[in-house]
Parts: structure tokens; C-alpha cells; sequence
């Protein structure tokens, strides 16, 4: 096998691992192993939100240069122009 890797975990997780392991037929050992393994795979080829977008990022034309500038100020003053919708 493998490394030793000694982990804590709280008793609800423990939990979860023990009826997984009762309900597939398997050690909780296993359980564990595999799932840390999955999430490593995930985690290494996990894209970022760039990489998911860097295809489209700049191709539109014709929008203002500061689209993206000082969007919070902008946000604020169409909330205080916009009616609160209360009605009496």
C-alpha cells in the first residue's frame, strides 16, 4: 500500500463514512481512500472561473471602455433612483 496519513475528523463525518462503508460492504479505510483520491483528481483538474471564460473574455464590441469601473457606485445610485416598490 501507501503513506499513513492520521486524520481527525468530527463524529458526524465519522458518521457518514461508517454507513457508506455498511451500505457499500466496504472498510471505512476504503471509503476514505477513494474519496480523498476523487477529490484530488477534481482539485488538480478543476478550472478556474477564468480558464472556464477566457475564450469570450473581450470579444464584445461597441460597450463603453469603463463597463467595469466603479461598478459599486454605480449599483448604489440606481438603487437610491429606484422606487422602493411600497405601497400604502
Amino acid at each position: 500500500m501507501g503513506k499513513v496519513l492520521n486524520v481527525r475528523i468530527d463524529d458526524e463525518t465519522h458518521g457518514r463514512i461508517a454507513r457508506i462503508a455498511r451500505a457499500r460492504r466496504r472498510s471505512r479505510s476504503e471509503i476514505v481512500r477513494d474519496m480523498i483520491a476523487e477529490a484530488a483528481r477534481r482539485a488538480e483538474s478543476a478550472e478556474t472561473a477564468y480558464d472556464h471564460w477566457r475564450q469570450v473574455i473581450g470579444i464584445a464590441e461597441g460597450l463603453p471602455a469603463d463597463l467595469s469601473e466603479r461598478t459599486g457606485e454605480k449599483v448604489r445610485r440606481l438603487l437610491e433612483e429606484r422606487p422602493t416598490g411600497r405601497r400604502r
